[in-house]
């Protein structure tokens, strides 16, 4: 029984033996197996980056487990050095093929300064890289630049870098590409030297956060900037607040183009200058471009917004005294401002962008254009304008403070046939186009003219150009209680009114409660005023009228 259970032990731990035994070689050959492919990797990867930079493998010691290798990157005449560590195979790293440690090394002599780099950088590496290879093909790579503090001291100028770190992930076979980077933060201190006084101009940039997310046929990606100004130690300075820009894209399956939207903001933007007594301030910037595809066409529309813009200067202040107006700044509510180009054949559009691509490619082999754009539009021509193709402008205006607002539409259209050697703008071209303007508006934009008038009064009222120019910026110098200002606002004021006046008798605008509308459109070579037949030539005849029947436009 006791040599039976002896037998059966020995057999036991024979058989675990060779177990142990085949598992290690299998292990040890798919380690090789893997730092093999790692190492045919690690240098095609180092050739295929040619086109940004000459890299060369200068070593690569491979054992079982592991390897070393250093790599010198030349970005034009500076060579970087890189130091690899290299773990690979299951009992090294596990859950992956291999993963790869590097760090950017000091150069033996960096522009001249290799003992400031150390003192700047201290015992931290520049950059780090670690890398994971996934037995799939896949590799993510995280990173991290170091920040530093140093002064140039020949450019005059002191920096403060906290770094950077992100991370970044690609699919097998580069399938697809996601990551992101940040920064904490950069600031800049210059000293520039003029007549004999020096200037401090500061540059500071928050956190700043870039991502991306893309494959081969769609793309998304963002950059966040929450502050970033830019000053003069002199009172100029400009600030920004809360930057972004996103875009987000898809490739056309048919065509060689892509599809989405760039969209870019600024929260807050304001620019100062103390010496000029002046401040701008734009809240909400929003400009968007979108590009559609339906069907056979595409659509280009293009369109900025912000909510409020307001510039407050000694000339904002005089003006705003000019009618007793309770603000002293100028201010733009709810501008927008949009622009579309509808109907583009895509397949002519297609067409056309790979021409101009391949006549680009030509000029920059060195030979002379094939074509010029005239012959690309009129090769393509037909295709386009078989679609019918229109551009438009819609959602556009703006509202000013204490004066109402104005909105703009128009639209022009080709609805002709496609051959554009029969092209007739009478009948081929169709238009739309409709103002509506609160009444007081007109005023307030011809009141900036007095402006120029007032400047004319205080040269002819003082002995000398420098007096002159220090009593321009003061809005109590020639005040609007002024004789000859009050006269001159009262004949402005004058001038809207019949200009008005004018306008309705003839029919060319028309009164709805307090707003002015103005309706145009020409169709099928006919052309309508506010609904109503008009004639060209009346119109004409009329303008040249309309300016002998108004009063003086104001002068000195």
């Amino acid at each position: 029984m006791l040599d039976r259970t002896g037998k059966d032990m020995r057999k036991a731990l024979k058989v675990s033996l060779v177990t142990v035994g085949v598992v290690a070689v299998v292990l040890v050959g798919v380690s090789y197996w893997s730092g093999s492919r790692i190492e045919e990797a690690f240098r095609a990867r180092a050739a295929e980056a040619a086109p940004f930079a000459a890299v060369e493998v200068l070593e690569y010691e491979r054992g079982l487990f592991g390897a070393r290798a250093k790599t010198v990157w030349k970005l034009k005449d500076t060579p970087l050095t890189f130091a690899h560590d290299i773990r690979h195979g299951s009992l090294a790293v596990p859950f992956a093929m291999g993963r790869i440690h590097s760090e950017l090394l000091y150069p033996d002599n960096f522009a001249g300064q290799k003992e400031k780099v150390r003192a700047t950088f201290g015992d931290q590496a520049p950059l780090v890289v670690d890398s994971n290879i996934a037995w799939g093909g896949g590799h993510q790579h995280r990173f991290k630049v170091a920040g530093y503090d140093d002064v140039w001291e020949k450019q005059k100028l002191t920096v403060h870098w906290e770094g950077a770190e992100g991370e970044v992930a690609v699919g097998a076979d580069r399938c697809c590409l996601k990551g992101h980077i940040s920064f904490p933060g950069l600031a800049l201190d210059a000293i520039s030297s003029k007549d004999n006084t020096e200037q401090v101009f500061r540059v500071k940039i928050g956190r700043a956060t870039f991502t991306l997310d893309g494959t081969r046929s769609k793309l998304k990606a963002g950059v966040e900037l929450p502050l970033v100004s830019a000053s003069y130690d002199n009172g100029i300075g400009l600030y920004l607040e809360n930057l972004n820009l996103n875009l987000e894209g898809a490739r056309s399956a048919q065509y060689r183009y892509w599809t989405g939207n760039i969209d870019f903001g600024v929260g807050k933007a304001a620019l100062e200058s103390e010496a000029h007594k002046m401040k701008l301030v734009v809240d909400n910037y929003r400009e968007t471009l979108q590009l559609t595809e339906e069907g056979p066409v595409l659509n280009l529309w293009h369109g900025l917004s912000l909510d409020r813009v307001s510039l407050d200067s000694p000339a904002t202040v005089w003006l705003a005294a000019v009618d007793h107006a309770p603000a002293s700044a100028l201010a733009v509510d709810k501008l927008k401002l949009g622009i579309a180009f509808e109907n583009l054949d895509a397949e002519a559009t297609d067409s056309l962008i790979g021409a101009i691509i391949k006549d680009m490619e030509h000029k920059a082999s060195g030979a002379d254009a094939r074509k010029s754009g005239a012959d690309w539009a009129m090769k393509y021509a037909k295709k386009l304008l078989s679609r019918q193709p229109a551009v438009a402008i819609r959602e556009t205006g703006f509202g000013l403070d204490g004066a109402g607002d104005i909105r703009l539409d128009a639209r022009l259209a080709y609805v002709g046939g496609d051959n554009p050697a029969r092209f007739n703008p009478l009948t081929d071209i169709a238009s739309d186009l409709r103002i509506e303007m609160s009444r007081p508006l007109l005023f307030q934009a011809l009141k900036p003219a007095l402006i120029p008038l007032r400047m004319d009064i205080i040269r002819e009222r003082t002995a000398d150009e420098d007096t002159a120019a220090a009593l321009m910026a003061n809005p109590d110098a020639i005040t609007p209680d002024d004789v000859e200002i009050q006269q001159l606002t009262l004949e402005l004021k004058n001038f809207a009114d019949q200009l008005l006046v004018v306008l309705i008798t003839k029919g060319w605008v028309e009164e709805q409660g307090d707003k002015l509308q103005l309706s145009v459109r020409h169709a099928e070579g006919k052309l309508s005023l506010n609904g109503k037949p008009a004639d060209v030539n009346n119109i004409v005849s009329g303008a040249a009228e309309l300016w002998t029947s108004l009063p003086g436009w104001p002068r000195r």
